[in-house]
């Protein structure tokens, strides 16, 4: 919760669980979580390509996941704010959070287009 200056309340970003993801995000979710377990090049072509990490910043990622944790699965979708994350159940290590982040784009504000992410 943020206050104003005026001490009433200026906004307010919640956290829910358990909720149904959108179904492109859940499907990103299902399909990427599988790479720490083992790495797919199909997969990231398809779901991770398009992200600003080379490749094999991605590959060492999900590789250094893998070392400490084994496999995982999606356990439940975070929502919290405007953001989307998995909650992953995984072999040993404790669970990880998998970020999925959909580039969304505001209209121009005075000819500059403001990306949210």
């Amino acid at each position: 919760m943020n206050l104003s200056s005026g001490g009433g309340i200026d906004g307010f970003v919640g956290t829910s669980r358990g909720v149904p993801a959108p179904p492109a995000l859940a499907r990103t979710g299902a399909a990427v979580a599988p790479l720490i377990a083992k790495w797919d090049d199909r997969v990231w072509k398809t779901q991770l390509a398009s992200s600003r990490q080379p490749r094999e910043v991605t590959k060492a990622m999900f590789d250094a996941a893998r070392a400490g944790h084994g496999a995982c699965k999606v356990r439940e979708p975070v929502h919290e704010g405007f953001d989307w994350q998995f909650e992953l159940a995984c072999e040993r290590g404790g669970a990880l959070e998998l970020v999925v982040a959909p580039v969304v784009s505001l209209p121009p504000v005075r000819g500059v287009l403001c990306p949210i992410r």
